[in-house]
């Protein structure tokens, strides 16, 4: 199994214009398999997920099947399906950053509050 974060992609490859960020060629068809929402791709930026093998006579090693995961953001690596759950994402993340500053929850938590924002930069 792949596992990497996919800045582009085309119908049988993960990054193709981002060579250094991990190029990788799916061998066989269907190709990239990836979420729609209303016959739309949701855009980047995506987990590549991708399960490799070796071909039978020692060959170099071929990416077999693969999947295009929505994720947040880079920094948030998690699974999304539109680009409204992305935005639910930032909404939630807005009262958490209120919190921050609570001095009286930090003392109840025995830790302070932290929240990043994923919003792309």
């Amino acid at each position: 199994m792949l596992c990497w974060l996919a800045r582009d992609l085309e119908d049988n490859e993960f990054n193709p214009t981002n060579l250094q960020e991990g190029h990788v060629e799916v061998a066989v068809a269907p190709g990239v398999l990836r979420s729609k929402v209303f016959f739309n791709r949701v855009p980047d930026p995506w987990l590549f997920l991708g399960i490799v093998a070796r071909p039978e006579h020692n060959g170099p090693w071929e990416c077999l099947t693969a999947w295009a995961q929505p994720v947040v953001a880079p920094e948030c690596p998690v699974p999304v399906d539109s680009g409204q759950e992305r935005r639910a994402f930032e909404t939630l993340r807005r009262p958490a950053a209120c919190l921050e500053d609570d001095t009286a929850l930090s003392q109840a938590l025995g830790a302070g509050v932290w929240a990043q924002s994923w919003r792309r930069r």
